[in-house]
């Protein structure tokens, strides 16, 4: 992760390439005055992309053609630095972390028409220097890594999107915990890159707090940057910064952590962020170093497999599939872009080209 310093918005930029007639269109963050994006069509998805250099949050809109739009609302003001997104299930709510400001912008999202607007009493104090977080999958809860205090906020969402801390919050966590975490049916997990393990939580249903399991911490690759879990709860990935690999395990019924056999393996150099498809059989990593994105095969085992490596923009950072399954997005924070890949049936990727965004585009969350 790296929270760029302030940059001028540049004029906005066209779609780069078009392949296999997938239409990428918009011009995201751009300018400082982009204009409104046409109202959604039934069935689109949402895209959001915090600029850390910026402190806004730009909004896309995935057509069901396939097509990228600017958003009716294409640009959001958040706190200092957002790094990390997530929407709730319903996804009626999106959470942006700020990490110079330590806190937590909530916003409201209407997928009617696309209105994004500021929840009551947003932002929402967090630990410091706040980077990834999640909602869990009942929508009750969200949960943030904290960076700075080695710890993690939890808090209760309200009918509105206002978030209250919950009892006990905040809870310890290793070692710089920085941008992993992951929420299943009834447990957390948070990638600590300072002490190279993760922390492992089960949660209460009632209340939201959160109880270190007994055998936790699980130890990894050496800095462990981010961490996915598949959609069905069966295994947990981490991308280990300094040791080019990620680890692999599989989530036990009682939420601990078994080492997936062969792991950890090999990736790019310095592997930050990785994310699975929709399916749970492929695992796509972004190496920050080379500018790359690697793509893995999951077995039914957990183990990995290469597929191919394909080039990002550079400096890559966050990494998200969409709800649909049909494009892997890269954000580029030195490039300030987008890169966009169409999802094939085996796995692969076909590039789409880039949207200039401008600014540092640190994270990518969409819709369910």
């Amino acid at each position: 992760m790296r929270v760029a310093g302030s940059r001028a918005w540049a004029a906005c930029a066209a779609l780069l390439a078009v392949l296999v007639g997938w239409g990428v269109a918009g011009c995201g963050n751009g300018s400082s005055s982009v204009p409104p994006g046409p109202t959604p069509s039934p069935g689109s998805e949402f895209v959001f992309i915090p600029d850390a250099a910026n402190n806004i949050m730009s909004v896309l809109v995935i057509g069901p053609d396939g097509s990228f739009n600017d958003g009716p609302v294409p640009l959001v003001a958040t706190g200092s630095a957002p790094v990390w997104a997530a929407v709730d299930p319903t996804n009626h709510f999106v959470y942006v972390t700020n990490f110079n400001s330590n806190t937590v912008s909530a916003f409201t999202l209407n997928t009617t028409s696309g209105a994004v607007a500021a929840v009551s009493g947003s932002p929402f104090a967090a630990g410091t220097n706040p980077g990834a977080v999640v909602v869990d999958p009942s929508g009750k809860f969200a949960y943030v890594a904290n960076d700075g205090s080695n710890n993690v906020s939890g808090y209760a969402i309200g009918a509105t999107g206002a978030l209250t801390a919950v009892t006990g919050s905040p809870f310890s966590a290793g070692t710089t915990p920085q941008q992993g975490i992951a929420a299943t049916a009834g447990f957390v997990y948070v990638s600590n890159l300072g002490s190279s393990n993760v922390s492992a939580y089960s949660f209460d249903a009632g209340t939201g707090a959160l109880t270190p399991l007994a055998a936790s911490p699980f130890a990894t690759g050496s800095g462990p940057e981010s961490l996915a879990v598949d959609p069905a709860g069966k295994f947990l990935f981490t991308a280990n910064l300094n040791s080019n690999n990620v680890s692999a395990f599989t989530v036990n019924g009682d939420g601990s952590l078994s080492p997936v056999p062969g792991s950890p393996f090999g990736a790019g150099n310095s592997p930050q962020y990785l994310v699975t498809d929709r399916t749970g059989t492929h695992l796509y990593v972004v190496n920050v170093n080379d500018s790359t994105l690697s793509a893995y095969n999951i077995a039914g085992n957990g183990a990995l497999t290469p597929l191919a490596t394909y080039f990002t923009g550079i400096g890559p950072e966050g990494v998200a599939v969409d709800a649909a399954n049909k494009f892997v997005m890269v954000a580029n924070c030195t490039a300030g872009s987008l890169s966009v890949y169409s999802i094939n049936g085996d796995g692969s990727l076909s590039s789409l080209g880039a949207l200039f965004l401008g600014g540092c585009p640190q994270a990518v969350a969409t819709s369910h």
